[in-house]
């Protein structure tokens, strides 16, 4: 859970009567230097608590907002684009046609089948061949990079299952209910589940 932290932190903030206001003029600027092998791995650990996330803060615009769609989250989806709360999402993903068409995009351009026979033989050439590497686009490592945001989401509902319906049936620590105990153990400062893979 330490890789949302400022999420799980705006969120209990929010609980308690902060109102978080989207600005897009507001930016600030901060810098990780990773390798493309070192990114997607954090992404698939961001992926693997993404359920563990929507159970700390149970808003159906979060699923919206992190771009995962799944058969759980679809509620979440129409809740959050029909509901009152649309107004908390950001405006490039409150228009349910347009948000739906990325998707696609998305998955279509980054599976498995094309990371394996277009994406992974083109950023190994890039990295020797000049020619190559000025035609390369950062959404192209955002979509690579994603892709292993959603395996880790993918794996993650298949280890611990959907956080939220199981927070929602019981006040025990999610990390007791479901998950491999040998594998995962409580963060005791932050009562979060962490994972070693």
């Amino acid at each position: 859970m330490k890789r949302f932290w400022k999420a799980v932190l705006g969120g209990g903030r929010h609980k308690n009567g902060l109102r978080i206001i989207y600005c897009q003029q507001a930016v600030a600027d901060h810098y990780h230097i990773f390798t493309l092998k070192q990114a997607c791995d954090k992404a698939h650990q961001q992926g693997l608590n993404v359920g563990e996330l929507c159970s700390f803060i149970p808003e159906p615009e979060i699923p919206v907002t992190y771009h995962v769609l799944n058969f759980a989250t679809v509620n979440d989806h129409i809740r959050a684009w029909f509901g009152p709360r649309r107004r908390y999402l950001s405006p490039g993903d409150r228009n349910p046609i347009l948000l739906l068409t990325r998707y696609l995009l998305r998955w279509l351009a980054f599976n498995s089948l094309t990371l394996r026979a277009v994406w992974q033989p083109l950023f190994e050439r890039a990295e020797r061949s000049n020619n190559i590497a000025r035609y390369m686009r950062a959404s192209f490592y955002r979509g690579v990079i994603a892709y292993y945001f959603f395996e880790g989401c993918t794996e993650g509902d298949k280890r611990f299952g959907n956080a939220r319906a199981i927070g929602s049936r019981t006040s025990e620590p999610l990390y007791k209910q479901k998950g491999d105990s040998k594998k995962c153990e409580l963060d005791r400062e932050t009562q979060s589940r962490a994972c070693v893979i």
